[in-house]
């Protein structure tokens, strides 16, 4: 009757529209914009170039590793901020928006006594400092990590800048930067819209059996 076919035109579309919006609804997932552990770096002391996921900006840098000078042994290569002066990392430029979920981890130590860097991304967050004075013998990197929201949209780059003298400086190793947009994907991807589909019918038919029994049981009474 028309009566039916409406409804089933009307649980159709409510079906399809709930699956449709289940899957715009998915959380994103994070970008990953870093994921640099300097092992394809080119070794060598007073580098200028060679740095993988970074340029150096400002002065130069070493990099040790196994086959080189090995501080900090069984960890690849790594990086010492200082060369023959202190140098900085810095990498591309990134943009992100209003909201957006940033994520910075990285592994550091000191090549020598007490050894400090500035870090800084854009406008997120105040450039701080990190500071290593442990025991030089005691080859065991520390790891920073940390979530920021950003308040406001922004281009900007990561960079790392030592902030020591003579030819020892921070290692850094481990480099991560990933973020997560504050807006999702509002379109499925085309491989979901058949099993979106499949879904809705199945539902058409599951309600078509409900109709028909509910018919018989009205013409039976």
């Amino acid at each position: 009757s028309p009566v039916i076919n409406m409804n089933l035109r009307s649980l159709l579309a409510s079906t399809f529209g709930a699956a449709l919006l289940a899957q715009m609804a998915a959380p994103a997932s994070a970008i990953t914009l870093i994921s640099e552990t300097f092992d394809n770096a080119t070794l060598g002391r007073n580098r200028s170039t060679g740095i993988p996921s970074f340029s150096v900006t400002s002065g130069n840098v070493d990099v040790l590793g196994l086959g080189s000078s090995d501080p900090y042994p069984d960890n690849g290569n790594y990086i010492d901020l200082n060369g023959n002066t202190k140098g900085k990392l810095t990498s591309n430029i990134f943009s992100f928006n209003t909201g957006d979920q940033v994520t910075l981890s990285f592994d550091y130590g000191a090549n020598g006594n007490r050894r400090n860097a500035n870090v800084s991304l854009g406008s997120l967050f105040t450039p701080f400092q990190i500071t290593d004075s442990r025991n030089p013998l005691d080859p065991i990197f520390q790891t920073y990590t940390n979530t920021f929201t950003v308040n406001s949209a922004f281009n900007g780059a990561l960079s790392f800048a030592s902030d020591n003298l003579g030819f020892r400086g921070i290692i850094l190793d481990n480099v991560s930067l990933s973020t997560i947009s504050s807006t999702p994907t509002a379109v499925p991807e085309p491989t979901a819209i058949p099993g979106l589909v499949l879904f809705g019918g199945a539902a058409l038919m599951l309600r078509r059996k409900q109709l028909a029994k509910n018919a018989k049981a009205q013409f039976d009474s």
